[in-house]
């Protein structure tokens, strides 16, 4: 098998109320065998801290014109960051539980319990086998 790697380089910056989240569409679905986030220059320790735990989820189907807000839980989780994130320019990889499973789209999603927080990062890399 081929591997191909998808890159998505601009800072990244988002805020929305518990339900931070950024959406890849890989255009065909991929076994997604793990994803690689940098994260960016930030003002404020606490904006690194927002990271914290994040999520990255897996699913083959996403319509924007649905009620975005309500998606966590509407993936397959990848997995979750195991711990901190302290500083910037960061190269924090996540493995998927499951590399076989074909998705469509990468979800990067802060941990629930972040709540009303922002979502920031500079640079997303993700490894498939194509």
């Amino acid at each position: 098998m081929t591997s191909d790697h998808f890159n998505i380089r601009k800072q990244i910056q988002i805020k929305d109320y518990k339900h931070c989240w950024f959406i890849v569409d890989l255009v065909n679905a991929y076994q997604v065998k793990s994803i690689k986030l940098r994260t960016g220059t930030c003002a404020t320790a606490d904006d690194f801290n927002n990271m914290d735990n994040f999520v990255v989820g897996l699913t083959n189907y996403f319509d924007p014109s649905v009620n975005t807000s309500s998606i966590r839980g509407n993936y397959d989780l990848c997995n979750q960051y195991p711990s901190t994130v302290g500083g910037d320019g960061l190269d924090l990889t996540v493995d998927c539980l499951d590399g076989n499973k074909f998705s469509r789209f990468v979800i990067i999603q802060v941990a629930e319990s972040k709540g009303t927080i922002w979502l920031h990062f500079a640079e997303l890399d993700v490894y498939t086998n194509g």
